[in-house]
């Protein structure tokens, strides 16, 4: 075996065995492969997926950040971090929908009743009926 096609394959063994790495359905620059140009402008290309979802993380961070930024709720690194993990979420769930700025206003209003109702089961109602 070639010295690269050797490395190759250790560097791949090390990739599965590294499972530290949060996963949030974005791509990890673990699983871009050697074998894809990175400007390759195909939509199925690893590359173009992994620009774009720096795009939307770049995006849904700037938007959090700007949050009520005067109430204190909202500077919370626990809850910033929290409505940042909602809004990828949906966006990866709703790829027809997308994420667009504003959705963190949109959002803000239900975290903060649903994180601060101290009855849970009014939490569930809710869901229930819509």
């Amino acid at each position: 075996m070639s010295e690269k096609l050797r490395m190759i394959e250790e560097t791949k063994l090390s990739r599965k065995k590294d499972t530290s790495i949060e996963r949030i359905g974005f791509l990890s620059r673990f699983e871009v492969t050697n074998e894809e140009h990175p400007l390759s402008s195909g939509k199925s290309s690893l590359w173009n997926q992994y620009f774009q979802d720096s795009e939307l993380l770049e995006q849904i961070d700037r938007d959090v950040k700007r949050t009520h930024p005067d109430i204190s709720f909202f500077s919370s690194k626990s809850n910033q971090e929290s409505l940042r993990r909602i809004l990828i979420i949906f966006s990866k769930l709703n790829p027809s929908i997308r994420y667009v700025q504003g959705m963190n206003e949109v959002l803000a209003p239900l975290f903060y009743v649903f994180k601060n109702d101290p009855d849970p089961s009014n939490s569930v109602y809710i869901l229930i009926q819509v």
